[in-house]
């Protein structure tokens, strides 16, 4: 099993395909399992690289905290001897790879953001992710937490089948304190850092999660030439729920800037 030991925790990590490389970092209500659909739709051009964050999944560390979320992903890159990469994040995953990117803008060959604005602007009230991280907060375990997420998004009412399995593979964070989402949702991240190095952005959201997709298009004019793709019959968990609408987008956007 890949793990690299990083940080006073083993990294569990996953690597597929050759090519320019592709960072994979998911959302507080997943691991590296939830990147399945977009794995195999990258892995012919792209060498992509998914990873538990630490606590999460098959990683161990969670006596840390979401603090060390960059810095393990420093780690994880150096350790597999990547010396620049495009990052894709997801939600809580999006302040994990806009954090690396504001500290090494040198390192990032592309940037990629969905479902929600990755500390680079606060995350409104009243949206998805605020909610949620208030949820978390307020959950007695992580598997109430994950839970709650069933009546707050659509998903499930769209395709129970998809949602079934979306909830099946979050279930093997059980051991996370959910209240780390409070910690990850009031982090802010230096955008100014990653204008000024004229990183190639691109940001999706669903349609259904539209205080994400507002929030998604303020930090869009903070950065110059972002573009910003809005999936119509999605919520936030767009990359699952729409993935060969979203895995097109991917593809287009990393064949012009990799």
């Amino acid at each position: 099993m890949p793990l690299a030991s990083i940080n006073g925790a083993e990294i569990y990590y996953e690597v597929r395909g050759d090519g320019p490389p592709v960072v994979l970092a998911h959302g507080g209500g997943s691991n590296h399992l939830t990147w399945w659909k977009q794995v195999h739709a990258l892995m012919d051009r792209y060498r992509v690289i998914t990873f538990d964050h630490r606590g999460f999944g098959l990683s161990t560390g969670r006596e840390g905290s979401p603090a060390m979320f960059v810095d393990d992903l420093i780690g994880l890159l150096d350790h597999l001897q990547i010396k620049k990469t495009a990052l894709l994040g997801q939600s809580m995953g999006g302040y994990t790879v806009a954090g690396y990117a504001s500290r090494f803008p040198e390192r990032v060959s592309a940037l990629i953001l969905t479902s929600g604005s990755a500390g680079l602007l606060p995350a409104p009230e009243g949206g998805h992710s605020r909610n949620a991280a208030n949820r978390a907060g307020a959950a007695a375990d992580y598997m109430t937490f994950l839970d709650s997420d069933r009546t707050a998004d659509g998903f499930y009412q769209r395709d129970p089948k998809d949602y079934f399995l979306f909830h099946a593979i979050g279930s093997l964070n059980f051991r996370i304190d959910p209240r780390w989402m409070l910690d990850v949702i009031n982090t802010k991240t230096d955008v100014k850092a990653i204008a000024a190095a004229h990183i190639p952005c691109l940001m999706i959201a669903g349609s259904e999660d539209g205080t994400n997709l507002a929030i998604m298009r303020e930090v869009a004019e903070l950065i110059p030439g972002t573009i910003v793709e809005s999936i119509p019959d999605a919520g936030h968990h767009v990359m699952f729920e729409r993935a060969n609408e979203t895995n097109a987008i991917l593809r287009d956007f990393l064949s012009k800037h990799l």
